[in-house]
Parts: C-alpha cells; structure tokens; sequence
C-alpha cells in the first residue's frame, strides 16, 4: 500500500457526502453559509460549496483524525422531532443548490458524483 503523498478522490458516492476537510482560510475558500445554523446540512452544503468552486479533493492516506462522541444536541433533537425544523433546514439547502448551480454551473465541478454501473448483478460505483 501507497502511504505516501496524497491519493486524489476522483469521485463521491452521494451529494451528501461529508467528509473532514482541511482548507486553507483565504479568499478562495467559501463562507459558511448561516442560513445553517443549529443542526442540518451544514457540512453538506460546504462541501458541494467547494464543489462547485472547482476545489479538489484527496485523501491523506497516513493521517487519521478522531470524532469524539458527544451527547445529542437540542438542535438535532429538534430537527428530528420538529418536521418544520426539518422543512426549513430542506428548504435552504435547495435554495443554496439553485443558486450556487445558477452562479457556477458545472464546468468547474473537480469531484463529480460516482456513475452507478451493474455488473454481473451487483450495483458498483465507477467514476
């Protein structure tokens, strides 16, 4: 196995995939948007952010970080009992969507979606 440099993600298996990124804070990285507060979408939302911003994305196949575990917070706990927390935080997402899809459309998308393939009876995901 390759431990060494960077191996590049040549695609994502879902649009709500939230990988821990690690980007330098400059002009070029996106702001969070704060429609998102609370609970809901806001890792998602950043990384299709980044997406459309044509930023690359690669694993580090050596480091390793740690999410520790933490009790539920009020937030979450609302967004899963509340359907209009839930209706509101879905509503943004898709207004963030329209607009940033309208704003860069996908000719800088680096990191697309993985192609859904069947092979041999089983669903595989290629690039």
């Amino acid at each position: 196995e390759n431990f060494e440099g960077v191996v590049p993600v040549k695609c994502f298996k879902s649009t709500r995939y939230e990988p821990y990124v690690v980007i330098r804070n400059d002009e070029h990285a996106p702001r969070y948007d704060e429609n998102f507060e609370g609970y809901g979408k806001n890792k998602i939302q950043y990384i299709q952010h980044l997406r459309y911003k044509g930023f690359q994305f690669s694993i580090l196949p050596a480091e390793f970080i740690i999410h520790y575990p933490h009790p539920r917070s009020t937030s979450k706990k609302e967004w899963l009992e509340k359907r209009h927390v839930h209706s509101k935080v879905e509503g943004h997402y898709n207004n963030f969507r329209s607009r940033i899809q309208e704003e860069h459309g996908t000719k800088n998308l680096a990191v697309r979606v993985c192609k859904r393939k069947k092979a041999k009876g089983a669903r595989l995901l290629s690039t």
